[in-house]
């Protein structure tokens, strides 16, 4: 069972990303619908039981906790959505992701590339220590589609060990870099207990472009 958190929302201002995911989806697993995806005993951020909201009026944002099986078990309701972040641990751009959730009393889903991670093992253990969702993206962003199985399947599993050991918690979920996903690999990836993760809405928030138009794309 997988526990997932989701965020309601009356506006969405920005969805946060470091990389380009156009398309060529017991541990804790926490999704908080307040904003993320994560499996059983794996934490993806938290409720609103877990702590009140600090904003008011428009700002406010609130989340619940979501337990499922499997993402076909996912069931937003209006206005909810998952905050998921790709890419990193980052100085200096990962720390304001997480100051900005902060303000607004919310958690985010960080699919974490391995090699990062072991770069910035402090900055990837207070993501997880900050109570989000921790997930992998393989170890150095390689596009699997380039590679065969048995290639693809060694950078899934280093990615996997390294951001483990970076944030002391098990990973719960993976993301295809670049969305390059086969049937094949999405089977053998969900052998290992972990939940694929796909996206509704890239912000594109990657490009060299303004906040507002994050916004209107999102």
């Amino acid at each position: 069972m997988y526990r997932f958190f989701v965020l309601s929302c009356m506006a969405l201002t920005a969805t946060l990303s470091a990389c380009s995911t156009t398309r060529q989806s017991p541990p804790d697993t926490s999704i908080k619908t307040s904003s993320v995806i994560a499996p059983e005993g794996r934490k993806l951020a938290y409720s609103g039981d877990d702590a009140p909201p600090r904003m008011t009026g428009w700002h406010h944002l609130a989340g619940r906790t979501l337990e499922v099986s499997s993402l076909a078990d996912l069931k937003l309701q209006d206005k909810e959505v998952i905050l998921s972040f790709d890419d990193g641990p980052i100085p200096g751009r990962t720390d304001k992701v997480l100051a900005i959730l902060d303000q607004f009393g919310v958690k985010g889903a960080f699919m974490m590339v391995g090699e990062m991670a072991e770069m910035h093992p402090a900055l990837a253990r207070k993501v997880a220590e900050d109570g989000n969702t921790i997930g992998s993206h393989t170890y150095d962003h390689a596009n699997l589609s380039s590679l065969d199985f048995d290639a693809a399947m060694a950078e899934v599993i280093k990615g996997e060990l390294a951001v483990t050991k970076a944030t002391g918690t098990d990973v719960s979920f993976f993301r295809f870099p670049y969305l390059a996903e086969s049937h094949r690999l999405r089977a053998a990836i969900a052998m290992r207990d972990m939940v694929v993760m796909d996206v509704d809405i890239d912000s594109k928030d990657y490009f060299a472009i303004t906040p507002a138009s994050v916004t209107q794309r999102t």
